[in-house]
């Protein structure tokens, strides 16, 4: 049900079409907003210290990080993590060479004669490892086992050192390689000089790494997942003394006095705000330019956005479930239209899920209740269809509520399980007939007080049991029947022009209401009797004509009705002079005043007006004429439509010629299916 919103007259509040209005009504609505959804978000706060005992149990509001426990978890870890060493490779490699170079001085001098006698430099070096004895042990082994024995004692030592040797496993690493020295082909001594030699060079290599052990502590603590404070979780027992990791979780949770959170949560809330109504705004700016340049629908819009969000805050304290979401979009596609109304349904979302304390699956709930809420209301013809639209909503709450379980993996089989989603189910249900009873409750206040006409208003008012079309059939039937016509012909040339074919029906319905007061003063009404205007002066019959609009316009107070159908009464003869009195009063007296037989006004300002005041004027004059056929048909009507044109009647309207022209091809097209000839029956 697309543009449901009627162009109104004045209601209680009537705003200027100023920049100042409009940011006013902005500024009061964004701050409405804030305040209603910071109200009572935060938790209680406490004021508590290590050491002192707590005066009530505290439970977690919701779910945050335990950060004290995080953290002592993560250094259990990290202190778990050993030091890092890095193997100092060069030494290695030197130690390697330097035994080497021994084992080819021990070659050489197994080749020279009185070896122990020499001044070789090879042998001093030695001297500084080994003992004489020592040296000579080596020197007359065989050349081949002494080949054998140096590879061997090589290899070991450099494997043993590329391993890597600490300060504290130097001992340890020696007695691995005496382990491994131990042959029995070779003597005593040549044992011990052998090892002697190369434990020589067994010696620390690995130096401590700070970085790489802080990098690898730092690793482990990423592996470790952060603890958890669930939601209703018990934080401290009343009368338990207060300990640093209590007092670190309540600044987790935001509950101690102390905490810098507040600021962050109100800050975040005030940038969430903005973007959600920003985005309100710039589709109103580039998609409602009528209702973005009128204060007044800015004000209406922010107080249903506001009060959906008041509402919502009051309910969600009893269950998210149970809030009535669908309230806002249903009342806004009835007042603006279903587009506008799928916009704020997801903006009012977004809220719902803050207010429920950023819980996502009430945001899914609310997005696809509110949904379910605008379709519901695309046919509405009247105001009990709106508890239809109830049932429909509460049925479809029924499903999301079960789906939503289903899919959270919330539904278990337990009987609690089954005892707590049954109320969820319950309060969806509710939820659904609690929207379409404050819509009904609503929306007649905002009427009221905006001046506003919904269809749901025009279609009560266009029914003829309705107070004064009631009266205008029983005291005024040639009137009822006139304007039922003039419904008709109107309604079908607003339909090809555009215009609001709904308000133009009922507006034409009760555009001759005035003429309840005095009946038989027009002639459709006669019905075959005297016409009293044959006996009254020419200017008293014309204030008696006349004065059918204002009394017309006493009527709709009188009935309450919408400022738009009394707009519609003030305004089908905009300033017309009634012709026939004016002339007939100039017969007798030429010097007669012409304003006195000139309707008082306003011109039509909408193309609504002005589609009425044709209708109207096509026609009384078509029925006045005896020949019916097309050709008199059309003359009439263009004749019509030209005198009103002459007389500027339409001068105040956004009426153009082309529809005026498409406007004279429908009223002919309905006036030949009205005056059709009839075959002559047989007697």
């Amino acid at each position: 049900m697309n543009n449901l919103r009627r162009m109104t007259g004045i209601g209680m509040f009537n705003f200027q079409r100023s920049v100042i209005c409009k940011t006013f009504v902005v500024v009061i609505g964004v701050i409405l907003t804030y305040v209603i959804l910071a109200w009572g978000l935060l938790p209680q706060k406490y004021s508590l210290s290590v050491g002192q005992v707590s005066p009530e149990t505290i439970y977690a509001p919701r779910t945050a990080v335990d950060h004290y426990a995080t953290e002592k978890a993560r250094k259990q870890v990290a202190d778990q993590v050993p030091d890092v060493y890095t193997l100092d490779q060069a030494s290695v490699e030197s130690s390697v060479s330097e035994l080497s170079k021994h084992f080819s001085n021990i070659e050489k001098l197994s080749t020279t004669e009185d070896y122990l006698d020499s001044e070789d430099d090879s042998l001093e070096l030695l001297r500084e490892i080994l003992t004489d004895n020592e040296i000579s042990s080596l020197v007359n082994m065989s050349s081949d086992k002494r080949e054998e024995l140096f590879e061997f004692s090589l290899v070991t030592l450099e494997s043993e050192l590329k391993q890597g040797i600490k300060v504290d496993d130097v001992d340890g690493a020696k007695i691995n390689i005496e382990e491994k020295l131990d042959f029995e082909s070779i003597t005593a001594g040549q044992q011990q000089a052998l090892t002697n030699l190369i434990l020589n060079y067994v010696e620390s290599n690995l130096k401590f790494s700070h970085e790489d052990t802080k990098l690898s502590r730092e690793e482990a603590k990423e592996q470790v997942e952060e603890i958890k404070i669930l939601k209703d979780s018990k934080i401290v027992d009343k009368g338990e003394v207060v300990t640093e990791h209590h007092i670190s979780q309540l600044e987790s949770l935001g509950l101690q006095e102390a905490s810098t959170q507040d600021i962050n949560f109100y800050a975040g809330l005030g940038l969430v705000i903005m973007l959600v109504l920003g985005s309100i705004a710039l589709y109103l700016y580039f998609n409602e330019q009528q209702i973005w340049k009128n204060s007044n629908d800015l004000l209406l819009l922010s107080l249903i956005f506001c009060t959906a969000l008041f509402i919502s805050k009051i309910f969600g304290m009893f269950s998210g479930f149970l809030i009535p979401m669908a309230m806002a979009p249903i009342l806004i596609a009835i007042v603006f239209n279903s587009n506008l109304a799928h916009i704020v349904n997801i903006a009012l979302a977004i809220f719902i899920g803050i207010i429920t304390g950023n819980n996502f699956v009430f945001v899914v709930f609310a997005l696809l209740s509110g949904m379910v809420g605008i379709y519901s209301v695309r046919k509405v013809t009247q105001r009990s269809d709106l508890t239809r639209a109830g049932a429909i909503v509460a049925i479809s709450n029924m499903l999301i509520v079960l789906s939503l379980t289903l899919l959270t993996g919330a539904f278990q089989g337990s009987t609690d399980m089954i005892k707590t989603i049954s109320m969820d189910i319950l309060y969806g249900m509710l939820n659904g007939l609690i929207a379409s009873v404050l819509v009904i409750g609503i929306l007649p206040f905002f009427e009221n007080i905006f001046g506003i006409t919904t269809s749901i208003r025009l279609l009560e008012l266009s029914n003829p049991n309705n107070g004064a079309l009631k009266r205008l059939l029983i005291e005024a039937p040639g009137t009822y029947h006139h304007s039922i016509v003039v419904g008709n012909l109107a309604e079908a040339a607003a339909n090809e022009v555009g215009a609001d074919s709904l308000l133009v029906r009922v507006g034409a319905y009760y555009h001759d209401i005035g003429k309840i007061n005095r009946p038989f003063a027009f002639i459709e009404n006669q019905l075959g009797k005297k016409n009293p205007h044959d006996s009254y002066d020419p200017k008293y019959s014309s204030r008696i004509i006349l004065q059918h609009v204002s009394d017309g316009e006493e009527m709709a107070n009188k009935y309450k009705l919408p400022p738009i159908i009394k707009d519609l009464i003030s305004q089908h003869h905009g300033t017309t002079k009634i012709s026939y009195f004016y002339h007939k009063a100039k017969n007798i007296d030429e010097n007669v005043d012409e304003a006195l037989f000139k309707y008082n006004g306003p011109k039509p300002q909408t193309k609504e007006a002005a589609i009425i005041m044709l209708a109207d004027s096509v026609e009384a004059a078509v029925r006045s004429i005896k020949e019916h056929d097309t050709k008199h048909i059309i003359e009439i009507i263009k004749k019509v439509i030209n005198m009103k044109l002459e007389e500027g009647q339409l001068d105040e309207c956004n009426i153009t010629f082309k529809e005026l022209a498409t406007i004279e091809k429908k009223f002919v097209e309905v006036l030949q299916g009205f005056f059709h000839k009839r075959i002559n029956y047989p007697s």
